[in-house]
């Protein structure tokens, strides 16, 4: 039962953020961690980006207290991604909990507000998005888990939302989160909201629990005719209120993003014991 009030609160959380104002865009990262779960913790940051356009592409925050635990939350506005790393260590020799705020929770979510204009303004065509997520998740001997939301809302149609909850201890490769295939005409607006999210509740005496989603949960934007036939960069104009909206290159293939990303965090986490 307690389960699935959670399930029912956290969803009704995402839903409300995605629906949200849409005034600007955002980008928000945060970690806390209450090691012994008695609400005193010893770590909480967060940051936050919602400047009409954003002034920084990307935000983070990142911290550690070596052999305990551990955590970053990274979100680029330019692939568009987030990214998300934790890893706590229960030493006391007891269960440790904290059902209210957790023993350890790291967050990231993009918020945006994208306008296609097609060349031929008469002409439908067909939009759709996806987040596709990668990541390890080693969580035995804790009540832990790694939540995935995508929610699209364009101007005028019914919204619609795809949920992930990965709560046993998994590899996730190329899982992708997607919405309905919108038919438009003209130019339209589309707000999109993704976020990502580690949460730990509980840990047994010894146990360590770690997500590591430092790989990229990468939302992407396919455009196409209606026989489906990518629409060429010179039928289509795609502008954010971010100004960064899909600015990067195109996301390689999901396996090397995952050796790439994986070297980078254990680069970053050697950079911090260091400092």
């Amino acid at each position: 039962m307690r389960n699935l009030l959670q399930r029912v609160i956290l969803t009704l959380s995402l839903t409300l953020l995605a629906h949200g104002a849409y005034a600007v865009p955002e980008m928000r990262v945060s970690g806390r961690v209450d090691a012994n779960g008695d609400f005193a913790f010893e770590s909480n940051m967060s940051d936050i980006e919602n400047a009409e356009p954003f002034s920084r592409p990307s935000i983070s925050v990142a911290d550690q207290d070596p052999g305990e635990w551990e955590y970053l939350s990274l979100v680029d506005s330019t692939v568009p991604k987030l990214q998300v790393f934790g890893t706590i260590t229960n030493t006391s020799g007891s269960q440790q909990s904290s059902i209210e705020l957790g023993l350890m929770n790291v967050f990231a979510s993009l918020r945006d507000t994208i306008t296609i204009t097609p060349t031929d303004l008469e002409s439908p065509y067909q939009a759709t998005v996806t987040m596709v997520v990668d990541g390890i998740l080693d969580i035995d001997g804790s009540n832990s888990r790694v939540s995935a939301n995508l929610n699209v809302a364009p101007q005028g149609l019914l919204s619609t939302n795809d949920f992930r909850r990965y709560d046993t201890s998994q590899t996730v490769t190329n899982d992708v989160l997607t919405t309905d295939t919108y038919q438009l005409v003209g130019e339209s607006t589309i707000n999109i909201t993704s976020l990502l999210s580690f949460f730990v509740l509980s840990l047994d005496a010894g146990a360590t629990a770690t997500a590591d989603f430092s790989n990229t949960a990468i939302v992407m934007l396919s455009i196409t005719n209606l026989n489906g036939d990518p629409l060429a960069p010179e039928e289509i104009t795609v502008t954010s209120e971010s100004g960064n909206f899909g600015t990067a290159p195109v996301p390689l293939p999901a396996t090397l993003p995952l050796l790439l990303s994986a070297l980078l965090a254990l680069s970053w986490r050697a950079r911090v014991r260091a400092g």
